[in-house]
């Protein structure tokens, strides 16, 4: 998992691109959940 906190919640990279989240959490509740495979791939270089 990969992602940044900006001033209007959390950059979360998801399936190739980052998606807008509330929090931190709430980027870790997605990918846990049945997204957990589209989290964790095409993960951009660190």
């Amino acid at each position: 998992m990969k992602g940044y906190v900006i001033e209007s919640g959390y950059m979360g990279y998801v399936d190739g691109r980052y998606m807008l989240f509330a929090s931190e959490e709430d980027y870790k509740d997605y990918c846990s959940e049945d997204y957990k495979d589209y989290c964790s791939k095409n993960q951009p270089a660190a």
